[in-house]
């Protein structure tokens, strides 16, 4: 009976043990949410006037997000 249970404690300690280790470790390379600061630039196509709509060029403004 004594081996039952000192076999079923280590078997308890070993598991949790365990489970600790398996544990993900943090990747500081994860993406994350970054703020885009907005603006004005000018969208269009300057060279090939064969895209209807992209022409004409004009100004567009973006909000922060």
């Amino acid at each position: 009976m004594v081996n039952k249970n000192i076999f079923l404690w280590l078997s308890i300690i070993l598991f949790f043990g365990s489970c600790t280790i398996l544990k993900k470790p943090h990747n500081p390379f994860e993406p994350e949410m970054v703020t885009i600061r907005g603006g004005d630039f000018l969208l269009g196509d300057f060279y090939d006037s064969t895209n209807t709509d992209a022409i004409p060029v004009h100004l567009v403004t973006v909000n922060d997000f």
